[in-house]
């Protein structure tokens, strides 16, 4: 993917990408929500709990956006995490 480089946010092949990113992070997101009980029930205790899991703010894409004006595209797996 790296190859290829910046790829056009409106062709199919980022849409592929994307569909593929946006499906690995929903997996590692069902592993965090697998993973955080399971801690809790050894007992482990976290030092913020309130930072465990963190959902993006309504303004995320906005704040990517801006981000990118700045810096260039983000990686397509960042921008399906968010």
């Amino acid at each position: 993917m790296h190859a290829l480089g910046p790829l056009d946010r409106e062709s199919q092949l980022f849409m592929d990408v994307y569909a593929v990113a946006q499906e690995t992070m929903s997996r590692a997101k069902g592993n965090i929500l697998t993973i955080i009980p399971r801690l809790e029930q050894i007992g482990y205790k976290f030092a913020h709990p309130e930072f465990v899991l963190v959902y993006p703010s309504p303004d995320t894409r906005d704040l990517i956006r801006q981000l990118e004006s700045l810096v260039g595209p983000l990686p397509v797996s960042l921008l399906a995490w968010y």
